[in-house]
């Protein structure tokens, strides 16, 4: 099980081309676990920041000529150049967790269940987010966002300081379908939605 150490911050909600990112440790998404899709790219990069208000999220690929065809929230952003992170933040409490999957576009699928087939989707205000994605021609692309704890609470009423979760990156409609994981999953057919495989997100004290 990986384990990554989310930095405190004076603040978490940066824009996305602030050099505050620096003040995260850089996570990868390098796992590209099932036959039959790319196995090796693209490499993508994750900063996790938290401030006394929220956690902020940065995504950072070198797809080139990313897909966006979403258009609107909560719909199947999945199919798009789109990367993800899953969380519980207390899983003492409950084996429920979010999906937040962000396309290219800016759009957002968020979910909530304790597995697959047991989801619901959240009719969130995503305003709340602060969103933000940029292409970077000939470089990749980049997307971020920040979850506030008021937000959170919503979910969790105790959040914890080690949350269990993963980091995802995929495509499924690109010319070469990807599907990439920070933490290993040992399902033997695609499924993100596998909880047991989750790894841990703490929060510095």
């Amino acid at each position: 099980m990986k384990i990554y150490e989310v930095k405190k911050a004076p603040s978490a909600d940066l824009p996305i081309a602030s050099d505050g990112w620096n003040q995260a440790i850089q996570g990868e998404i390098d796992l590209y676990p099932w036959d039959g899709y790319q196995k090796s790219a693209p490499k993508t990069y994750f900063y996790m920041l938290y401030d006394e208000n929220g956690v902020g999220i940065k995504f950072s690929s070198d797809e080139l000529n990313p897909v966006g065809n979403a258009k609107g929230m909560n719909t199947d952003v999945y199919t798009d150049s789109c990367v993800e992170i899953f969380l519980n933040a207390s899983p003492e409490t409950t084996n429920k967790y979010l999906n937040f999957e962000l396309s290219v576009t800016g759009y957002m699928h968020l979910g909530l269940g304790s597995g697959r087939f047991d989801r619901e989707l959240q009719y969130i205000d995503f305003d709340r987010l602060n969103i933000q994605t940029r292409i970077l021609p000939e470089v990749g692309w980049e997307a971020k966002f920040y979850i506030p704890f008021s937000l959170l609470k919503e979910y969790y009423p105790e959040i914890s300081n080690e949350w269990n979760g993963n980091f995802q990156k995929l495509c499924e409609d690109c010319q070469i379908p990807h599907l990439g994981c920070w933490n290993l999953i040992g399902s033997e057919k695609p499924d993100f939605h596998r909880p047991e495989y989750f790894g841990k997100m703490i929060l510095e004290h």
